[in-house]
């Protein structure tokens, strides 16, 4: 169900939360006490969601990469290409928060990284939304 409002803060404020938020995350138990079949399986099917422009999907699917929550190794390469798909996506329900974690995961790399990242981000965005991104 769509939120009747749009949670904006200003950029440095959400730059300054998203560690915060990160944090309380993994302490919700996203990483414990998951049987690893189910783990796999799940985090299977949260890639396949994500691929068919689920955005809650790809937003689950970018920490879980980042993080290593639900058997997924972590990529910080993988979690910020789809941050970047994240924002590019035009959807409605993105935020400054969006931004905000777009900038944190994908500064932790180097620029052939980064700039890797932002190419696959590109070309995975034009073949889950088309070629108007």
């Amino acid at each position: 169900m769509p939120l009747p409002f749009r949670l904006s803060l200003p950029l440095p404020a959400a730059r300054a939360f998203v560690p915060v938020l990160l944090g309380l995350l993994g302490l919700l138990g996203l990483v414990a006490g998951v049987h690893p079949a189910l783990a796999q399986e799940t985090a299977q099917g949260l890639q396949e969601k994500a691929m068919k422009g689920d955005f809650l999907s790809q937003r689950n699917l970018s920490y879980c990469l980042q993080s290593g929550c639900l058997g997924l190794e972590r990529d910080r390469v993988k979690a910020c290409m789809w941050r970047k798909v994240i924002v590019l996506s035009g959807e409605r329900h993105v935020t400054d928060l969006d931004t905000a974690n777009l900038d944190y995961v994908c500064a932790k790399l180097s620029t052939a990284e980064r700039d890797a990242a932002m190419r696959q981000a590109d070309a995975l965005a034009r073949q889950i939304y088309g070629p108007r991104r």
